[in-house]
């Protein structure tokens, strides 16, 4: 509290007659980071794209955005967002992790993501890996852009056909060039 304060050029006191509590801060502060990744991707997926050009584009939406992001702030969420502490984040977790999956049978449909696949079990252990790579990058050691390209880019690849995957490397090439 005392660093936003001091960010904000104001007292300590005012910031906590607006925020009852650090965590009432922090829920709020995903509320609007929520709103604007929504918005974002939101219109990502109102385009004319295929599958893995969306879910790539989600992919770099998402490092774009974390890059903005501070590793103290992720630690805190950590603990702020935990089972049952906001219902609002689980639900919120629950509503992508079904686009997710809903994305996934698309592709399998568009022939870019194998068919003999569970979209909602490769959601489930993506999601989970979400959790983990806040603790790598706690460690400072790598970058966000690194561990997500590294680990999401990875595991998508080894979900998709080797159409999917000549796509994928399609798009990184831009995305690099860009």
């Amino acid at each position: 509290m005392d660093d936003v304060a001091q960010a904000l050029g104001i007292s300590k006191r005012t910031l906590y007659e607006t925020f009852s509590s650090k965590d009432e801060l922090l829920v709020h502060c995903l509320e609007h980071m929520n709103k604007q990744a929504q918005e974002s991707h939101k219109e990502l997926e109102s385009d004319n794209k295929d599958v893995i050009e969306i879910l790539t584009g989600h992919l770099f939406l998402t490092i774009m955005q974390l890059k903005q992001v501070s590793i103290a702030f992720l630690q805190d969420l950590s603990r702020v967002c935990k089972p049952g502490a906001s219902n609002k984040y689980i639900e919120e977790k629950e509503r992508h992790k079904a686009g997710f999956a809903n994305l996934i049978s698309r592709g399998q449909k568009e022939g870019f993501i194998k068919t003999d696949i569970k979209p909602e079990l490769i959601i489930d252990v993506f999601t989970e890996q979400g959790q983990a790579i806040k603790e790598i990058y706690a460690t400072g050691k790598y970058t966000m852009e690194e561990i997500f390209m590294n680990i999401f880019v990875n595991y998508l690849r080894g979900a998709c056909t080797r159409k999917g995957i000549e796509r994928i490397d399609e798009l990184i090439e831009q995305f690099k060039n860009k």
